[in-house]
């Protein structure tokens, strides 16, 4: 049981443990703190003793249920993502706790002590690897752009992205009667770097081609995409994406037509030819 403090005696953080495929964080102080007073927004997790730091922000949430020495907090998926975007919680070591004075307060009203970047921060205990796979929840198409827009439940690394992994379909199924397909070549490229949301810009063979196929990614009901096992991995590198099957393909939540006029870029003449001027 935790010990009385007095009322002139600030809370202090003992321990910490996180889950990072969950998000789930527990925070243990040598005193009862009050409920209501606990604001996930004034923590911060850190990749070393003195940073660099990544705050939590109000999309957090308390989960704990009563007034106690121990807080758990559910760390918000945008928070977590940006957590592992700053390659925090790839292991035991890359993860530390700081904390600000408004984080919690006792039952009399003081406020807990400071944990600091460089200072004080807190040294994690037990701790639970990443260990979920990423999921692909949702793409965009722009055939007048010429990209693909993923969207995953967590970031994934850019370099790790296998193009020829991807289909595009005009149906649901690429065994359905006038199913069109076309599986993306190494012209199609990754725009810009780790995120929960990779841009891929189809190459001038790619676009045309699937321009060429006419019933395919003409409209949004023209426009799946099946992905093949390991197309992707998540940041921890162990956790690779389970593919979506060319049976079960995933449509498009939007769609941009191909707006964009043809340009005549060069022609070739043979003076020999019958009729040349």
């Amino acid at each position: 049981a935790a010990q009385f403090i007095g009322d002139g005696v600030r809370p202090r953080g003992t321990a910490f443990a996180l889950n990072m495929s969950s998000g789930e964080m527990i925070v243990t102080f040598d005193a009862t703190v009050r409920l209501t007073s606990v604001l996930p927004a004034q923590l911060a997790l850190l990749a070393s003793s003195a940073g660099p730091a990544v705050a939590l922000t109000g999309a957090s949430t308390v989960a704990s249920t009563g007034n106690g020495p121990v807080v758990m907090i559910l760390i918000a998926t945008a928070d977590l993502n940006a957590i592992k975007l700053a390659n925090i919680g790839r292991n035991a070591s890359s993860v530390w706790l700081a904390c600000t004075s408004q984080f919690a307060a006792s039952m009399a009203g003081q406020p807990v002590e400071v944990r600091e970047s460089g200072i004080s921060a807190l040294t994690v205990g037990d701790f639970a690897v990443d260990v979920v796979a990423p999921v692909l929840q949702s793409f965009d198409i722009s055939m007048n752009a010429s990209t693909l827009t993923l969207h995953f439940s967590e970031p994934v690394r850019a370099a790790s992205v296998i193009i020829s992994g991807l289909t595009v379909q005009s149906a649901s199924s690429s065994g359905s009667p006038g199913a069109v397909v076309y599986m993306l070549t190494s012209v199609t490229r990754v725009l810009g770097s780790d995120s929960a949301t990779i841009v891929l810009a189809l190459g001038d063979a790619d676009a045309n081609e699937i321009k060429r196929l006419a019933r395919l990614a003409t409209s949004l009901g023209t426009s799946y995409l099946s992905v093949l096992d390991g197309a992707f991995m998540d940041l921890q590198g162990s956790n690779v994406l389970v593919g979506i099957p060319a049976s079960a393909a995933l449509q498009a939540s939007t769609f941009v037509d191909d707006a964009v006029a043809p340009v005549l870029m060069h022609f070739d003449a043979d003076a020999n030819e019958p009729g040349y001027l």
